[in-house]
């Protein structure tokens, strides 16, 4: 149930945004992160409780979220910087607002943009720095943890 009232939430404020067309409202950003804290917290359980051969098993070897969730330190990591690029350079939820007519607009064009560029950089980190690094992991084997278990131990 707390999701589906999350959800109603998110719509009466998107709803409630664009009828009365109030600028530079933020409450689709601060109801959006409780809603998908709510809905990742409600993944995460059902991910635990997932049985082999399962429809929710099936669903999590999907190639594309499994793709995702490869480079979702990447994403999260250069998710940050990439908005404060943007902003720097005046795109903002609030100036694509002006340009799209509705501060929600300019919020999901905000979001278009930086999910678009950061997806991109995380391609090229994951080529570049993540994808090396990880051979290097493994040609080094188990060998590299020994010392420092025994060093603390």
């Amino acid at each position: 149930w707390g999701g589906l009232a999350a959800a109603g939430l998110i719509a009466f404020f998107v709803w409630r945004d664009q009828a009365l067309n109030v600028p530079g409202s933020r409450s689709l950003e601060v109801i959006g992160y409780t809603a998908v804290a709510l809905v990742a917290t409600a993944a995460l359980q059902l991910v635990l409780r997932l049985r082999p051969g399962s429809p929710g098993e099936r669903l999590m070897a999907n190639r594309a979220l499994v793709w995702l969730g490869r480079r979702s330190y990447g994403i999260y990591v250069i998710h940050f910087p990439v908005f404060m690029i943007l902003e720097a350079h005046g795109v903002t939820p609030d100036t694509l607002g002006r340009t799209f007519g509705s501060w929600t607009d300019g919020e999901l064009a905000f979001i278009a943009i930086s999910g678009f560029v950061t997806v991109a950089l995380t391609v090229v980190s994951w080529r570049l720095l993540e994808q090396p690094a990880l051979r290097l992991r493994r040609l080094a084997g188990s060998r590299a943890a020994r010392p420092a278990i025994a060093a603390g131990g």
